[in-house]
């Protein structure tokens, strides 16, 4: 698969990168549109202190590849958005309906192990 890397800041190289594996609870897209988020602006521009190498895009349309086992309720070809924010499911915070300030909040492709867009077609 191939991906745009964010090297060092501010230096992106297209790079042949593993197909990811997903988790129960997880499903693989495949990105038909991406888009450029402030976020992976700020983190390109260094605004964001991020260790490289890291993938950016998380603003995308993409088609399901690959459902794991407990996200049974997507099948494959359809179409999807991606939603950046993975919360802990379990806080004061999240039951409050406040998942995007949960202390676990974890964003697509503001992290090396969550990584953003890539495509088996670049």
């Amino acid at each position: 698969m191939k991906a745009a890397v964010l090297t060092t800041q501010p230096a992106i190289q297209i790079k042949e990168v593993q197909r990811p594996q997903i988790k129960a609870g997880e499903v693989l897209v495949a990105v038909e549109l991406a888009g450029i988020c402030g976020l992976d602006g700020s983190i390109f521009h260094g605004k964001y202190d991020k260790p490289c190498p890291i993938i950016p895009g998380h603003e995308a349309v993409d088609r399901v590849l690959a459902a794991g086992s407990v996200a049974n309720r997507f099948e494959f070809g359809q179409r999807v958005t991606i939603h950046p924010n993975c919360s802990c499911g379990e806080c004061a915070l999240y039951q409050q309906g406040l998942r995007n300030i949960c202390s676990a909040n974890r964003t697509i492709a503001a992290r090396a192990d969550l990584p953003g867009a890539v495509t088996d077609n670049a």
